[in-house]
């Protein structure tokens, strides 16, 4: 069954801790699946000094593996991170999304619990 959330302003401020959220819409359905994984946000900066410092923003995204939330008047409106990043969500997003995928995961994720593994020398063997 879906969790439904409704979408709201997150008090998050420039000081505040990092990995809020602004908001996700006026109502948006969220399937939670047995895998969750998170995402810290590095750093706040305001839009004004994305403008000015973009290239070198950019350089360190890209470098440090970094993500930089951007705000406006204290509220998160943006992230920047680096596109490696970006298709790697992309793909778990798109993984998680596929039923038969999901299965499969869940299923790998029994055995394991059930102790039905074998270690990689025994898999890999010829």
């Amino acid at each position: 069954m879906p969790l439904r959330v409704r979408g709201r302003r997150n008090p998050c401020r420039k000081n505040a801790p990092l990995g809020g959220i602004s908001s996700i819409g006026p109502l948006t359905t969220v399937r939670i699946p047995a895998i969750i994984f998170t995402m810290s946000m590095d750093e706040h900066i305001p839009v004004s000094t994305a403008k000015s410092q973009l290239l070198n923003i950019l350089r360190r995204v890209e470098e440090q593996h970094s993500k930089v939330v951007i705000t406006k008047n204290g509220t998160p409106r943006a992230v920047l991170l680096s596109y490696r990043e970006f298709e790697g969500l992309r793909e778990t997003i798109d993984l998680l999304a596929d039923p038969a995928m999901l299965q499969g995961i869940r299923k790998g994720l029994d055995d394991v619990t059930a102790g039905r593994v074998v270690s990689a020398g025994e898999a890999f063997e010829d």
